[in-house]
């Protein structure tokens, strides 16, 4: 039996097969799972935390003479 590409089962296989592996590489595995109280504790202190990692635009053209 010859399989073309307008057999409608063989492109339903393919349509399934193409399906299950974009959803296989898009599936996110950490789904479901729960934040630790630990890993909360730590977004919160880095979030409050005050200190300035990066200078505005305005701060190093000025420091710069750039302006």
């Amino acid at each position: 039996m010859l399989t073309t590409l307008k057999d409608p089962k063989f492109v339903s296989l393919v349509r399934i097969s193409v399906a299950e592996s974009v959803q296989q590489v898009l599936a996110d595995p950490d789904f479901g799972l729960e934040v630790k109280d630990s890993f909360k504790k730590r977004l919160l202190k880095y979030k409050n935390k005050k200190t300035k990692k990066f200078t505005s635009l305005a701060e190093v053209k000025k420091r710069y003479s750039l302006s």
